[in-house]
C-alpha cells in the first residue's frame, strides 16, 4: 500500500499538436481561453493588438477596442471579460482595462499605472507589478 502512495504518477505526454492560428505574426505575452475561443495579442504593423480565434482553428480576428498598443492580460473567471493593458506614451507602463469578449466598451480600472498585472483567480483583484514591487489591489475584475 505504502509503495502505492509513494510511486511517482506518469510523466505527462504530448498526444497531438493542431496549429490554430495562421497569421505568420509574432504573437506575445499571455495565451488564454473561454473554451471556445483563444484570446492572444499579436503584433499588427509594429503594435501590440488584442485578437481572438475559434479553439478549434481557423481566421484570429482583431478584438475592437479603443485603445492602442493594448495587450491581452487575463480573463475573467466568468468569461466574460478580457482584462489587459495599454501602453503610457512613454511606452515603459501600462494602465489597465477590461473590455467586455462580446463587445462593448472598455473600462479602465481606476488610476493605476502598472509594469505588469493579472486578475487573481477569484476576480476580486488584481496583482500587479510597478518598479521592483508586487502589489495586490482589491479591485472588482468583472461589471456584473
Amino acid at each position: 500500500m505504502l509503495a502505492l502512495l509513494l510511486r511517482t504518477p506518469p510523466a505527462p505526454k504530448v498526444l497531438g499538436i493542431h496549429q490554430i492560428t495562421h497569421t505568420g505574426r509574432e504573437k506575445f505575452n499571455r495565451v488564454f481561453t473561454d473554451g471556445a475561443r483563444v484570446y492572444f495579442t499579436d503584433l499588427v504593423g509594429g503594435h501590440p493588438t488584442p485578437m481572438a480565434v475559434p479553439a478549434t482553428g481557423g481566421d484570429a480576428v482583431p478584438i475592437p477596442m479603443p485603445l492602442k498598443d493594448a495587450g491581452i492580460g487575463c480573463i475573467t473567471p466568468d468569461n466574460s471579460e478580457l482584462g489587459g493593458g495599454s501602453m503610457t506614451p512613454d511606452g515603459l507602463h501600462a494602465t489597465v482595462w477590461y473590455v467586455p469578449v462580446l463587445g462593448g466598451s472598455a473600462r479602465r480600472t481606476g488610476d493605476l499605472v502598472v509594469d505588469d498585472a493579472v486578475g487573481t483567480p477569484d476576480g476580486r483583484g488584481l496583482i500587479y507589478a510597478k518598479g521592483p514591487d508586487v502589489y495586490f489591489a482589491q479591485a472588482s475584475c468583472s461589471a456584473k
